[in-house]
């Protein structure tokens, strides 16, 4: 997996292999063979290409993890899931380490712009249209397991509810309404979204289906060297 690390850093950094080649005075077969993992990188090779590529030399030697992309957050605090039409997406850590337990939701820094008809086109996009200029890792068991946490209260969640009879995914802060209960006696909750100007943005009497924690949020992931790709298919 070594070389998986120098081939994303160098993708990530606009230096091809032929690049680092003249730049380290070896053949672009050598380089080659390192970025695809065929020939065991020495400490040395480890030590020039990180100077070269401007990295700490344990960004290239420590194994990436994939982590999936959920979908997509919107200027509304709606989350729009990667559509099942589209190739999977994931992120891969350039060196740091995550949970396996993880999704990300991506904050792109353009969005699309919703159609009257309700079609949405954020989860649509290709990874090289992507762009996030922020990531969201998401507690994915908690999806799954269509519960809600007691440790999603008063804190930053993806949740599952619905907001003007649709069902939606929304990225907020979720609170229990504690005098408040549906007819089936089940709780009903408040949500303040993540983009909001004042409390009277707050959505009330919610009921919801799911929830789970923000567990961390990356800023300018491409410059702390997370990498969005398409999964490719075996």
């Amino acid at each position: 997996m070594t070389g998986n690390q120098l081939k994303q850093w160098a993708k990530q950094r606009g230096i091809s292999g032929q690049e680092l080649a003249e730049k380290r005075g070896v053949r672009p077969e050598t380089v080659s063979r390192h970025m695809n993992d065929r020939t065991e990188m020495s400490m040395t090779d480890y030590t020039e290409y990180a100077q070269l590529l401007d990295v700490d030399v344990a960004t290239l030697i420590v194994e990436p993890i994939p982590m999936p992309v959920f979908g997509v957050l919107d200027r509304q605090s709606f989350v729009h899931p990667r559509h099942q039409s589209q190739v999977p997406l994931q992120v891969t850590t350039g060196g740091g380490r995550v949970s396996q337990a993880s999704t990300a939701i991506l904050q792109p820094r353009q969005f699309v712009t919703r159609t009257g008809s309700g079609a949405e086109s954020y989860a649509r996009l290709p990874a090289e249209d992507m762009q996030p200029e922020g990531m969201f890792m998401v507690h994915a068991p908690s999806l799954s397991a269509k519960e809600i946490p007691q440790h999603c209260l008063s804190r930053l969640c993806l949740v599952s509810t619905v907001v003007d009879g649709r069902d939606t995914w929304l990225l907020g802060n979720l609170y229990l309404e504690p005098h408040h209960r549906i007819h089936s006696g089940g709780e009903t909750y408040s949500i303040a979204p993540y983009w909001r100007s004042g409390d009277n943005e707050i959505l009330t009497s919610l009921t919801v289906e799911a929830a789970a924690p923000v567990m961390a949020k990356v800023y300018a992931p491409d410059v702390a060297g997370y990498v969005l790709e398409e999964v490719q298919s075996n």
